[in-house]
């Protein structure tokens, strides 16, 4: 938690009746462009550092995204949860091309799931993916930069990194671009035997882990396909389940990767 966040929380524990305010207040600017002025009511509330105190702790929580900033219904609804002391539940990310259903609009997407993760990360983001391209690093590219900017650690497991000319390659690069402290992690091509034939092993997993306290399991490439185009569904985990994702993660790292910067 940021120090904007630790105000804004402590100011919100300590009075049932502020939190269930403060959280009316904010479902009802959903949607809407909010600015400081938008949010001077809660000056009643929280006092007179109250306005600008919560604007920086949505911000810095990732339910106050995009530009103009809005707020998002799936991050809001994370965040108050988070404020009010409440365990964390799993959360739906999908990814569906718009022709699919009308309804895609009302549903958590992959893309703002990701970015509100890595904008709530404090330490580290760590994501091992199969596949990577310029278009999906672009797509991320804001809450990456913003993470690296304020000291968190962005590294990309991924495979094809020894090929300079390969997509995964371009996406690292672009990113280390915008953000020079990206660590790319190459995973090679591996080959395990079974009943004595040796078969090729490829990292499929898609993982992104924060903090050692959240990860997003999911089905989804960090490419434009797998994030705008395809069918993808993944879920973000907390607690245990987030722990033993990091395992998985320290695992393949350590036997079948070799770091470049």
């Amino acid at each position: 938690m940021n120090n904007s966040t630790e105000w804004v929380v402590r100011r919100l524990r300590g009075s049932p009746g502020t939190l269930a305010a403060v959280s009316a207040a904010l479902w009802a600017l959903v949607g809407r462009p909010v600015t400081l002025e938008d949010l001077q009511w809660s000056r009643r509330l929280l006092g007179d550092e109250g306005p600008l105190m919560l604007l920086n702790a949505l911000r810095a929580t990732g339910a106050l995204q995009c530009t103009p900033p809005l707020i998002r219904p799936p991050a809001l609804a994370s965040v108050l949860a988070a404020w009010a002391g409440e365990a964390p539940q799993p959360n739906l990310a999908v990814t569906l091309p718009s022709w699919i259903s009308p309804s895609v609009s009302e549903l958590p997407t992959t893309r703002d799931v990701l970015a509100r993760l890595i904008a709530a990360a404090t330490t580290e983001v760590l994501i091992c993916t199969p596949y990577v391209d310029r278009e999906g690093i672009g797509l991320l590219i804001e809450p990456l930069r913003a993470a690296t900017g304020r000291g968190v650690q962005v590294t990309v497991a991924t495979h094809h990194l020894d090929d300079p000319h390969s997509p995964n390659a371009r996406a690292v690069q672009a990113l280390r671009a915008e953000a020079p402290a990206t660590v790319g992690v190459h995973l090679p091509s591996l080959r395990h035997t079974v009943d004595g034939v040796s078969e090729p092993l490829l990292v499929h997993a898609k993982l992104v882990i924060v903090d050692s306290r959240a990860a997003l399991i999911g089905s989804a490439n960090l490419t434009r396909a797998g994030l705008m185009g395809n069918v993808e569904v993944g879920m973000v985990v907390h607690g245990l389940a987030a722990e033993q994702a990091l395992l998985v993660w320290r695992m393949v790292v350590a036997k079948a990767s070799r770091s470049t910067r």
